[in-house]
């Protein structure tokens, strides 16, 4: 992970690293001010296929809760992308929910009004 507090020195950083064609690389910004830099193979989704996988559970009844664009590609492989507000206006696009903001227990609002009123 890189990270850098000056935005203009963050994108030539990023500009740099993709120029150099690295294929097997992911360069990504979880963060306006982070670069997540892994194989481009060690992804949220990937790991989200394995579980599916392995428990044999259908793309409906997965849900996944994001906000950065290293959670694009996870919140595209299930049935319900929850997004918290503060979320990028990009991930913003793929939601099936937008709940409150991480300050304010985005995540666990979200499982209250999704899930457990789901059930009563």
């Amino acid at each position: 992970m890189l990270i850098c507090f000056d935005l203009e020195v963050l994108g030539k950083l990023k500009a740099a690293l993709l120029a150099l064609g690295l294929e097997n690389v992911s360069i990504v910004n979880s963060n306006p001010t982070y670069i997540e830099i892994t194989h481009k193979d060690a992804t949220k989704a990937n790991a989200i296929a394995h579980v599916q996988a392995a428990e044999k559970i259908t793309k409906d009844q997965l849900m996944a809760f994001g906000d950065g664009e290293n959670d694009l590609p996870m919140l595209t492989a299930v049935g319900t992308a929850v997004v918290v507000a503060n979320a990028s206006a990009k991930i913003k696009q793929v939601a099936d929910f937008i709940s409150k903001s991480n300050d304010e227990d985005g995540v666990a609002y979200a499982i209250k009004r999704l899930i457990l009123d789901a059930e009563l």
